[in-house]
């Protein structure tokens, strides 16, 4: 368009199109909005950034899938299931082992055991558990190393042996033709157990001289053996004919005061007391005429039981276990 033309137009002279300089027009609006428009953005923008210190310092909100909210605004959202943290239990503690101090014949342990009380029933143990042992007595042991089925332990045993003759009478069979006296044998070997019975020889002697003439035994085996377990076992029950003939002293109820005596040396000394009364005692608390060949002594079938009770009550001392099993190894 022409300066003489666009004057005309100024003066309301009708206007005639003109298409190149429509033309022209558009380009410089195009123009115009490539630079306008951006900057608009830019500014929209800055407009939605947050307008104030407090906003900007303000944390993140964290929204769990698992809330309501968030689900509410976004329906059809499927959350996440989160596995249950399940409680960790504390620890059980170990219990604390009971403390014993005895063993049977197979090592299990004994609790509440004391010395004085009687050996309780074990696991039998067969005869070669008394490979250590030596046997002290009088007739009745002699009946049984014959009859016990106890082949493996010694025997120092002799017929009429008391607490206050043991100490004098030699009876076992020393180098050549000379004898010994049973302590004095017991010195010749190493023993792990020794068990003793006397006492039916001297139920005339007065309670305190037995007393004192058996713990006399006991020491005697404890210097010759320092490491060996003492065993004593209680004075046989007599038969009630047995009492009738041979007098008052000669008694069941008389050799019950002997046994509470050995009970009473068994606490003292720190020995085993092995309750052969009871073990043989029927129910008048007297041997029992079958089982007896003579009113005292047994018959061979009871020697033998007397050698089962004692393979079926065995105890040991846990440190003399010990000593005893280090001692052997050497």
């Amino acid at each position: 368009m022409t300066r003489a033309e666009f004057a005309q137009r100024s003066d309301g002279v009708e206007y005639m199109t003109d298409f190149t300089s429509s033309s022209k027009t558009a380009r410089l609006l195009a123009a115009l909005c490539l630079v306008v428009l951006p900057t608009a953005l830019i500014s929209g923008c800055k407009i939605m950034e947050p307008s104030s210190a407090e906003e900007h310092s303000a944390p993140p909100t964290v929204t769990s899938f698992a809330e309501p909210d968030l689900l509410a605004r976004a329906p059809g959202l499927t959350p996440i299931p989160t596995a249950a943290v399940k409680p960790t239990a504390p620890p059980t503690p170990k219990p604390t082992p009971t403390p014993y101090s005895f063993i049977d014949g197979f090592g299990n342990p004994v609790y509440g055991y004391e010395y004085g009380v009687s050996v309780p029933e074990s696991e039998t143990v067969d005869a070669e558990y008394f490979s250590d042992t030596v046997f002290i007595g009088d007739s009745l042991t002699v009946g049984l190393r014959l009859y016990g089925d106890l082949k493996s332990a010694d025997f120092l045993a002799a017929k009429s042996v008391t607490a206050i003759n043991i100490f004098g009478r030699k009876v076992i069979s020393g180098a050549g033709n000379s004898y010994i006296t049973i302590p004095e044998a017991l010195g010749h070997k190493t023993y792990g157990k020794v068990y003793v019975m006397l006492g039916v020889n001297e139920l005339s002697s007065k309670p305190e001289d037995f007393r004192a003439d058996y713990g006399k035994v006991i020491d005697a085996i404890k210097d010759a053996q320092p490491n060996a377990a003492i065993y004593v076992q209680a004075m046989l029950p007599v038969t009630e004919g047995a009492r009738n003939s041979s007098g008052a002293n000669f008694s069941n109820e008389h050799i019950r005061e002997r046994n509470d005596t050995l009970v009473s040396l068994c606490k003292e000394r720190g020995c085993f007391y092995i309750d052969m009364f009871g073990a043989f005692a029927d129910e008048n608390g007297a041997l029992a005429e079958a089982g007896a060949s003579d009113g005292v002594h047994l018959k061979p079938s009871q020697y033998a039981a007397w050698g089962e009770f004692l393979k079926s009550h065995t105890l040991e001392e846990v440190k003399w276990a010990e000593e005893h099993r280090q001692l052997s190894a050497r």
